[in-house]
């Protein structure tokens, strides 16, 4: 076994600008630090935003879906019915912000349905968040 740099790099193997695993060979700096959103590697994320903005603050809807760890996933699920199992979280969120004089008024308002967790076909769980905001600016 080749010794390795605390990055996980051989030691005296060729210097690149960015560090490549044998298998995945994107997202990793040349330090093996993780590039990404917080979502986590081989995950990936799609969203789409309708919003009002106007004097008396702004409103908006949100769609999301998330899949979690695809790299994971192709690696160790295999025949037909594996592709039921991915694990993913599509989610809507409604949020508002309104102005009233020197107070800003915010509220917001998350549902999500995680599928299969852990790959676990119908381990499913639904998260509901609430977020109420207020903020005073002084003059």
């Amino acid at each position: 076994m080749a010794p390795t740099c605390a990055w996980g790099i051989a030691r005296g193997a060729p210097r690149t600008a960015f560090y490549q695993h044998h298998i995945v060979r994107q997202g990793y700096t040349q330090r093996g630090q993780v590039l990404g959103a917080g979502i986590g590697p081989g995950s990936s994320q799609v969203s789409l935003e309708l919003a009002r903005v106007a004097g008396w603050g702004r409103a908006g809807v949100t769609l999301q879906r998330t899949v979690y760890d695809n790299d994971r996933f192709y690696a160790t699920q295999s025949g037909g019915s594996a592709f039921q199992r991915q694990e993913a979280e599509p989610a809507l969120l409604a949020d508002a912000l309104l102005f009233r004089g020197p107070w800003e008024l915010g509220g917001s308002l998350a549902i999500a349905k995680l599928y299969n967790k852990y790959y676990v076909l119908k381990a499913d769980e639904t998260n509901v968040q609430l977020g109420v905001t207020a903020r005073y600016r002084w003059r």
